[in-house]
């Protein structure tokens, strides 16, 4: 296309064309090359996020590390958010938390240069590997009506110079456990 451009813009200029049809050629032109179509593999985020999750390559049913005799570390944390309730005669307490996962997964490996310098990237939980987690002490044990997943944050490790890639999964929930109260009541 741009050869085009090229050899047509030499020929005006030999065939003693107008300048201002030089000008319009260029710039009909431009937008010719501007509104060009983007292909899907044109854009790094999109190609990358296809090859991490190749059917031959990813599967979400499998733990994330290459050898299965190995343990993987799931790091924990919960941020409490609120107290939504304390229940003292069922000795029961209802908290607003934000829960906190990050483990390493081998099979997410990228070399950012050959996808634009993206080093990380976001992935909706569903379609990669999370750990099995609960909290149990809770008296409601189903993830649907306790727990509301999102996406997570999938960080390469290359320039590290580790395989894999480091995943933090936050997600915000709504726990009500059981735990021993002794609350004393003020009698004054």
């Amino acid at each position: 296309m741009i050869a085009a451009v090229v050899a047509t813009f030499v020929s005006a200029i030999f065939l003693g064309s107008r300048a201002d049809s030089v000008v319009s050629l260029l710039t009909n032109s431009s937008t010719t090359l501007a509104n060009r179509t983007v292909m899907m593999d044109d854009i790094p985020l999109i190609r990358l996020t296809r090859d991490l999750l190749a059917k031959d390559r990813y599967d979400v049913r499998v733990r994330p590390i290459i050898d299965h005799r190995k343990t993987l570390k799931v790091h924990i944390s919960i941020s409490l958010y609120q107290i939504i309730e304390v229940d003292e005669p069922s000795q029961n307490i209802k908290l607003n938390v934000w829960m906190i996962q990050k483990w390493k997964d081998e099979y997410l490996s990228w070399d950012p240069r050959e996808y634009g310098m993206i080093n990380s990237t976001i992935i909706p939980f569903k379609y990669l590997w999370i750990p099995d987690t609960y909290l149990y002490n809770s008296v409601k044990m189903s993830r649907d009506e306790t727990e509301r997943y999102m996406n997570i944050q999938v960080e390469s490790l290359y320039w590290k110079g580790e395989n894999g890639s480091q995943l933090s999964f936050l997600y915000p929930a709504i726990y009500t456990i059981t735990c021993r109260l002794n609350i004393s009541l003020d009698t004054k």
